[in-house]
């Protein structure tokens, strides 16, 4: 089975299965006890769904760049996507109606009053012709003119909708960089400071060798049996130091 139509399935029934709870939510007094944490359960649901969606419109990406890759007809791509980006518009209502900010409250009333102008626009044009005793010609005028209402309304609706996915998948990005950019931060000050420990135990290293040589140096100086004793001993610490070194 197509993998995309299985998720297809299963994001399908957790919208209906969302719709039905947001129904019986909004049945709810607000002053009820199972008002919030209800609103909460269906919010998380809803978030899942978003996380869905993106992941969805993410394959039809990938497949848009190859179609023939993944064996598939412009007409189904065409339907994966217009699929997706009509069940992200219905979540994005949901999520408005759950958690209403100012912006979507903007959007509401935006609506509302085309809508509310569309129809009083209508309703005068129809009063128009019915006193002046309109023929069929003028019906017919009046429903091209609703049908044309209508098919303006659902163009805007599906132009806020989509500017706001695109603002949203443009958050989820920003917020993705901004956690990888803390994550290489805090990656590069730990390699930092194994740096500066490494760069401090050499010059440790490097300084007592320096005190050996110089102790060698001197004991070469004095007599033969005094040099080979000398020798062996700093040739053992010589050998400890190294290994130490080699150790760490």
């Amino acid at each position: 089975m197509d993998p995309f139509r299985a998720v297809q399935d299963e994001v399908t029934a957790s919208f209906n299965s969302v719709q039905a709870d947001i129904q019986k939510w909004q049945k709810l007094s607000t002053k009820s006890p199972k008002h919030e944490p209800m609103r909460q359960r269906i919010m998380s649901r809803v978030s899942e769904l978003q996380v869905d969606l993106q992941d969805m419109q993410a394959t039809i990406d990938i497949a848009l760049k190859d179609p023939t890759k993944f064996a598939l007809t412009p007409s189904e791509l065409m339907a994966r996507q217009s699929f997706v980006r009509d069940l992200q518009a219905h979540v994005n209502d949901s999520r408005d109606l759950l958690e209403p900010t100012p912006a979507a409250a903007g959007r509401l009333a935006a609506k509302a009053a085309v809508t509310n102008a569309d129809r009083s626009d209508l309703f005068a044009s129809r009063a128009g012709a019915a006193e002046s005793g309109g023929t069929k010609r003028d019906q017919a005028a009046w429903a091209d003119n609703e049908a044309t209402l209508q098919q303006q309304q659902q163009h805007r609706e599906a132009i806020i909708d989509n500017q706001d996915q695109e603002l949203g998948v443009l958050g989820n990005a920003l917020d993705r960089l901004g956690a990888m950019s803390k994550v290489i931060n805090e990656e590069l000050k730990t390699q930092g400071k194994e740096l500066d420990a490494l760069g401090g135990d050499m010059d440790q290293t490097s300084s007592k060798m320096k005190q050996a040589e110089d102790i060698m140096k001197k004991m070469l100086k004095q007599k033969d049996r005094g040099k080979f004793c000398a020798i062996f001993v700093l040739s053992v610490v010589l050998i400890l130091l190294l290994y130490a070194v080699v150790a760490w």
